[in-house]
């Protein structure tokens, strides 16, 4: 059964983008089949990839509007061994305006990776670092929603915001219940004042936090510029070592309780909070 998670936060600089991208390449380097879905109109997780779509080419932004294309054509296959991508561009950020005027546009995407969800043993979905429209969108297509969190003074700041959205998603949707993990990244083993506040401020989440840990890494700066994973980049950084933990912690958890093949029904009473 497919597991769908999304990546998901509207604070900026906590790696969200960066845990998208290789957990979808460490997950397809253990032979899972991986869909990688870019509906960040930064295309970030597309570039690092190198999968920069040639003029012309279906991209995200096709898929979300209201022209005739199947799923299928949408996606960029093999980009590398195990996994395809669905590319974004910056004409995202119009569509996103467009989604506002369909009905039940919030479930846009939900319904298009239904019709692919079984070819795929994992798909991770990257959202942009806001609670708009397309992030509803990667919510309401999600299983499991990770929330990266970075250690620092405002580590927290907005965590309950997307947190109350989840729950209000799951309000509306009787008939699935999305979960949601945290995700600790950018830690910085020196820093311990700053890891043990943060981990204090943390503790009520107790079983919602992942048992991995990302480290901060050059690596993780460096691998985007040539369009490359963690590890491409440096296979024996602590990091690429991390997202290969992260993927199989995800696997093990049994977070496949509810697959987005298994919601094509789902309709929405009314708007989730924003």
């Amino acid at each position: 059964m497919t597991i769908t998670v999304c990546l998901a936060s509207h604070k900026g600089g906590v790696g969200k983008t960066t845990s998208a991208v290789n957990l979808a390449v460490s997950a397809a380097a253990s032979n899972k089949k991986v869909l990688l879905v870019d509906i960040d109109p930064q295309a970030n997780a597309t570039y690092s990839l190198a999968a920069k779509p040639a003029e012309g080419e279906y991209t995200i932004c096709d898929l979300l509007t209201r022209r005739p294309v199947e799923t299928s054509e949408v996606i960029h296959r093999q980009v590398r061994e195990n996994l395809d991508v669905i590319p974004s561009k910056l004409q995202l950020a119009t569509v996103e305006r467009e989604l506002f005027s369909i009905a039940f546009g919030e479930n846009k995407l939900m319904k298009a990776l239904s019709k692919v969800a079984d070819d795929y043993d994992l798909i991770v979905i990257d959202t942009p670092p806001n609670l708009g429209q397309l992030t509803i969108n990667g919510l309401f297509s999600s299983n499991m929603v990770i929330i990266p969190v970075a250690p620092s003074a405002y580590a927290l700041e907005g965590l309950s915001d997307i947190i109350d959205v989840i729950n209000d998603l799951n309000q509306v949707n009787t008939n699935t219940s999305i979960k949601w993990k945290i995700l600790k990244t950018m830690v910085d083993a020196r820093n311990r004042s700053t890891n043990e506040i943060v981990g204090e401020l943390l503790n009520p989440y107790g079983q919602r936090i992942f048992k991995t840990e990302v480290p901060r890494s050059e690596a993780a700066n460096q691998a985007p510029f040539e369009g490359k994973s963690i590890s491409d980049f440096d296979n024996k950084s602590p990091a690429a070592e991390a997202y290969v933990n992260l993927s199989d912690e995800i696997f093990a958890s049994g977070s496949s309780s509810l697959s987005v093949n298994s919601v094509k029904s789902l309709k929405t009473n009314k708007p989730a909070k924003v």
